[in-house]
């Protein structure tokens, strides 16, 4: 009899063994990682930075005054700036200056209006703007910036001397429109 129920018992410890043997675990790993804010330029100088240069030729008409100079603009140019987030803008612009000394009635200075067009996911383009020797911004944008060719485009018109009639002194002038792009 002994035999008998050690037998059964065996069994079904065996049984309850083949239960526990059948029974699932589950384990979980979370993947997480981020993304810091950056702004990075695809087709510029490096990838932080954006260039062109607009070469107005000469600036004189025959009588020495400043000549009608057309708008320019980057529109064309290979960059793309790219920004994890919406962005917060600036420009500022140094007018068009001779190192030369300028008499009464004569100029070493050419202002003019300079522009950023940004191209936004949503909504209509938006532009910042100064005249040469101010600044505008920071600005943040209503969008994150479109990801195209040309989403930045850099531009400047209405050039004028400090007074109408100024005669341009002979050398070199230049100016500089800055724009910044901040995460």
């Amino acid at each position: 009899m002994r035999i008998g129920l050690l037998s059964g018992t065996v069994l079904a410890a065996l049984a309850f063994a083949g239960v526990a043997a059948a029974q699932t675990t589950t384990g979980t790993v979370d993947v997480v990682g981020t993304v810091g804010e950056k702004c990075t330029v695809t087709g510029g100088d490096t990838s932080t930075t954006f260039s062109d240069t607009f070469d107005a030729l000469e600036l004189a008409d025959t009588d020495g005054t400043l000549r009608a100079i057309a708008p320019f603009s980057t529109a064309g140019s290979s960059w793309r700036v790219h920004c994890t987030t919406i962005p917060d803008v600036s420009i500022s612009a140094t007018s068009m200056a001779n190192v030369a000394t300028a008499p009464s009635g004569y100029a070493n200075t050419v202002n003019y209006i300079a522009y950023a067009d940004f191209d936004v996911v949503t909504g209509p383009d938006e532009t910042i703007s100064t005249p040469s020797g101010g600044s505008s911004g920071p600005t943040t944008l209503g969008s994150h910036l479109q990801n195209v060719t040309d989403n930045v485009v850099i531009r400047a018109d209405t050039f004028t001397t400090p007074n109408v009639g100024d005669i341009l002194v002979s050398g070199s002038y230049a100016g500089l429109i800055t724009v910044t792009i901040t995460p």
